[in-house]
């Protein structure tokens, strides 16, 4: 994280619901997207593990994140590797329930209304299927 502590990736990401995002905070359209993913955030963050990812450097990723006062969970790797080949930047993974109901490349999305209420609706089903789960044990 930007705040210089290290994490396992393996942990970050072992959620069933979880925002991933690869970017980079030096490219001109990223604020824009931040912006988004801070609303995004807001409003799921007690549902969703969010995990944005950089291979810049930390002082970097701080000095924006400071200077605009975003609050989402930013982590820069250490290696300076994205766990996977991305093409596009930004791209954006969704998991409900460890299954990907969303990927976007691009700049955009998250602050679509319609798209909240899709995820809200993907979260309140999951969670009734848990709970008829439990019930019928």
């Amino acid at each position: 994280m930007v705040d210089n502590k290290a994490y396992k990736m393996s942990k970050l990401l072992n959620h069933p619901n979880l925002f991933i995002n690869f970017c980079f905070v030096s490219s001109g359209y990223f604020e824009v997207e931040m912006l988004m993913i801070q609303a995004f955030y807001d409003k799921f963050k007690n549902k969703i593990n969010f995990v944005i990812l950089s291979q810049e450097e930390p002082e970097d990723v701080r000095s924006f994140l400071n200077k605009h006062n975003f609050t989402v969970p930013f982590y820069v790797l250490k290696n300076d590797k994205f766990p996977v080949d991305i093409k596009v930047f930004p791209t954006s993974h969704l998991v409900i329930n460890n299954k990907t109901v969303f990927m976007y490349a691009g700049v955009g999305y998250f602050d679509n209304e319609r798209f909240n209420q899709y995820i809200e609706s993907i979260l309140t089903k999951n969670q009734n299927q848990l709970k008829q789960k439990r019930d019928t044990l």
